[in-house]
């Protein structure tokens, strides 16, 4: 791979990894929000301790989300360091996007479930649909991306091993 090349995967990669770093801001935030719709209309009620048990319970587990995004985005920032060395940035940024898209495509329809709006529900619909339709196309090609790359370094391999065999099979003959 060329410098310069190199140099525009490493843009990209970081591009695209600011990118997996804002929606799993959006999807931790979209998340937590749905979580506790749920909670204050199942579980508190009328109870005023419970409200103080569900506080709680949001404390921690902005502590437990914003823990897990934290190790997420750093061990997904060397994933896609090894994806430009071994030629899989595309298939892993790809699959990365795509699963996040579909995860907030299922908390946006568990919040549409939960509390359906009021107006223009069909607009919320549609959100959903685009979001789980673009995440799906994203996994989609990124796992055929990847299979056709995996494809082109082992035929690679095999030509290098059989360029270095055929001048040993020359000698021995």
């Amino acid at each position: 791979m060329s410098k310069q090349r190199k140099v525009v995967q490493v843009g990209l990669m970081y591009l695209g990894w600011a990118v997996v770093v804002a929606l799993g801001v959006w999807l931790s935030l979209t998340g937590r929000d749905i979580i506790l719709n749920v909670l204050s209309l199942t579980y508190i009620r009328t109870s005023s301790a419970r409200a103080w048990q569900v506080h709680a319970l949001d404390k921690f587990g902005i502590l437990a989300i914003g823990t897990s995004w934290l190790v997420l985005m750093i061990g997904s920032e060397e994933y896609f360091r090894a994806g430009v060395k071994r030629g899989l940035l595309y298939p892993r940024l790809g699959g990365f996007l795509g699963a996040e898209i579909v995860l907030l495509a299922l908390v946006h329809l568990a919040d549409l479930l939960v509390q359906p709006p009021a107006s223009s529900s069909w607009l919320f619909w549609l959100l959903v649909v685009g979001e789980a339709l673009v995440g799906g196309v994203l996994l989609t090609t990124a796992r055929a991306s990847a299979v056709r790359a995996r494809e082109a370094r082992r035929v690679r391999l095999e030509q290098a091993r059989g360029a270095h065999e055929e001048p040993a099979r020359l000698e021995a003959a």
